[in-house]
């Protein structure tokens, strides 16, 4: 992304919605909201060079002041190379019926300075170290117990599972609601604006986002939602041209679409060059 002066308004958004969110997930939120380019490693540095911190570190824990058994530290500093916090997790608790999270190995590895030096991709031929062994073969019975307890028959469902139609609030005060009971947590919920407008005019196309025109996102009535590119969004908080008044913000929504075309045509230019 090319180097430009950051508005107050962003760096407010980030301090707002930086807690609970990883770099990734509020690096995606951003470019959402003002159309923004940023990856994981810019907003790092972005939080960084307008020291904007979290008051914890999400999803990384610290381990000081409880040490881990001397037989589970041996294992791990002998068997760390190529196996991952998760993995390592596993092992442990099958080896030995504890009941270790990913966070808490990966802020072992980190605290000890140890690098399994996994890419994060598995490796063509590599084996599963559990292939064709059976629970007995690697867990202890502690641990066997454990997993039943949470373990599901084919066709089970958890007790607290959501049903179709549930509304909830999110944090950035998006409102979702449940449209299915299968996929991943993106295919299960929607925004309810989302949901709204398909129901009027079909699927969203790709890169396109429904707004508010009278700035309310709790107003999901056909007529105050507008579909727009990223690109118009940004333009529209750049050159404040949202308003509560959902006239005016059509009006500012024809002005943003003009700004972003010559945008458009000028970055065209420039390439061709």
């Amino acid at each position: 992304m090319p180097e430009k002066k950051y508005s107050e308004e962003i760096k407010e958004f980030v301090r707002r919605n930086i807690e609970g969110r990883s770099n990734k997930e509020l690096a995606e939120l951003v470019n959402d909201t003002f159309g923004t380019e940023f990856t994981e490693s810019k907003i790092k540095a972005f939080n960084g060079n307008y020291k904007i911190h979290r008051k914890s570190r999400t999803g990384y824990i610290r381990y000081y002041g409880r040490g881990f058994p001397r037989e589970v530290i041996e294992f791990i500093n002998k068997n760390y190379k190529g196996i991952g916090p998760k993995k390592m997790a596993e092992l442990l608790n099958g080896k030995f019926g504890s009941s270790y999270t990913k966070e808490q190995i990966k802020g072992y590895y980190a605290n000890h300075d140890l690098n399994s030096g996994l890419t994060g991709h598995f490796k063509k031929g590599s084996i599963p170290y559990n292939k064709g062994k059976t629970w007995k073969e690697y867990m202890s019975e502690e641990a066997q117990k454990k997993s039943l307890q949470t373990t599901f028959r084919k066709g089970e469902a958890p007790s607290n599972e959501l049903p179709l139609g549930t509304i909830s609030k999110r944090g950035d005060g998006q409102t979702l609601i449940k449209v299915s009971m299968t996929g991943k947590s993106w295919e299960r919920w929607k925004t309810i604006q989302r949901k709204v407008w398909e129901e009027h005019h079909g699927p969203i196309p790709q890169g396109m986002m429904i707004s508010f025109k009278d700035g309310n996102n709790e107003n999901f009535d056909i007529d105050n939602l507008f579909l727009m590119t990223k690109g118009e969004n940004a333009q529209l908080n750049r050159r404040k041209l949202r308003f509560k008044n959902a006239e005016r913000t059509e009006t500012g929504i024809i002005i943003a679409r003009i700004y972003e075309k010559v945008r458009e045509r000028r970055k065209a230019v420039n390439d061709r060059r």
